[in-house]
């Protein structure tokens, strides 16, 4: 009887198990589906459910990583997920965080200096009753390189001329690496019949007020006419390059050209009256490196070369003006008997062009078509 008695209590009495605590799942979620370059700014949510909506913990930690490959997805299923060799990414992550959202600023470099090309995010979380989720979240995220930028720019201060020089300034920078980082190559392209040129390397100071570009420069002296190039390549640690080429047409040195000359010049067959002492004189000339009046402190350019002569009453042949070499000369009429007809004449030269390309007869000497002369040629009349 006491057996069924005990049987008794066993069936009617009440226990209490403690239920099963169920860990808490996750996923991580990324704000933004535009492309990450290194160095750009990213935030991750983590997304969980805990079944007994008990609160969540979280682990959060990020390696800036080198090699990433695709692999079969483990679980058979369709589709592909992202591996990483452990030899790719640093050991210590670049970032850790226990809250909800991660903000994470992605790596240029690995520890090693070496370009990121992904980062790999692991996310695990614990209830507070201490159940794990399992397995951790973990995520791929691709660090596409941003390219170099590049700007090319040519300067020359005496007209792109044979023999002259041409300043070409490069301005390059990267979103990712910086300037500093990028190498930068300049080519020449020549022209066909492939003349000699130099290209130096030009000083460039510094911009302080834009930090993430630099200039460098080079100078380009052509020793030959036609069209050049210059080519400049800028490459980040990836390869990734920026590309610009600009072109530059070379001319001969053409020749100097009268601007402007006093007195005027009377029409053909009329003379100009001189009556008193008399400045015939030529303020301008137009030139590509032998100007008038001469720029001071230019070791390119140089000065027009003058030479004055007359051609006396009654005389056969022209005598040069000894000693008269700058752009004015000092007529004085009392040297000559009133009604007779001097000519007085100036003629200009620059390095290239020694010889007057004219007759002597001929009052002036155009060298275009465009109406630059050469010489000028005033028929005075003494009065």
């Amino acid at each position: 009887m006491r057996s069924f008695a005990a049987a008794g209590l066993l069936l009617t009495g009440c226990f209490y198990f403690d239920p099963i605590n169920q860990r808490p799942s996750i996923d991580i979620h990324q704000r933004s589906s535009d492309t990450v370059h290194r160095g750009d700014h990213i935030v991750l949510d983590a997304v969980y459910d805990d079944p007994e909506g008990q609160d969540v913990t979280f682990a959060w930690s990020a390696f800036a990583c080198t090699e990433v490959s695709d692999v079969s997805d483990a679980s058979g299923t369709s589709g592909t997920s992202h591996a990483i060799d452990a030899n790719g990414c640093d050991a210590d992550p670049f970032y850790t965080g226990t809250e909800p959202t991660a903000f994470l600023d992605v790596p240029v470099s690995r520890s090693s200096g070496t370009p990121v090309e992904a980062i790999r995010v692991v996310l695990g979380a614990r209830d507070d009753r201490g159940a794990a989720a399992k397995p951790s979240q973990e995520l791929v995220i691709h660090a596409a390189d941003a390219p170099p930028t590049l700007e090319l720019r040519k300067v020359s201060r005496h007209g792109y001329v044979v023999g002259t020089p041409i300043d070409v300034f490069a301005k390059y920078g990267d979103p990712d690496d910086g300037p500093e980082k990028l190498n930068v190559v300049w080519k020449v392209f020549t022209p066909n019949t492939q003349p000699a040129f130099t290209l130096a390397d030009l000083a460039v100071p510094p911009d302080g007020t834009d930090p993430a570009h630099t200039t460098s420069g080079k100078t380009l002296t052509p020793q030959g006419v036609g069209e050049w190039e210059l080519q400049v390549i800028a490459s980040d640690p990836l390869g990734e390059p920026a590309e610009q080429r600009v072109a530059i047409t070379v001319a001969a040195d053409r020749p100097p050209c009268l601007a402007q000359w006093q007195p005027i010049v009377p029409p053909s067959g009329a003379t100009l009256p001189v009556t008193d002492p008399t400045v015939f004189r030529v303020p301008l000339v137009d030139d590509d490196l032998d100007v008038y009046p001469p720029v001071p402190g230019d070791p390119v350019l140089g000065t027009t070369t003058f030479a004055w002569s007359i051609l006396a009453p009654g005389a056969a042949v022209r005598q040069p003006l000894a000693g008269e070499t700058g752009n004015s000369v000092d007529f004085d009429p009392s040297a000559f008997t009133p009604g007779e007809i001097v000519e007085l004449r100036v003629e200009i030269f620059d390095r290239a062009h020694p010889a007057i390309p004219c007759a002597d007869n001929l009052p002036i000497c155009p060298v275009s078509a465009a109406g630059c002369i050469q010489r000028q040629t005033w028929r005075v009349e003494v009065r």
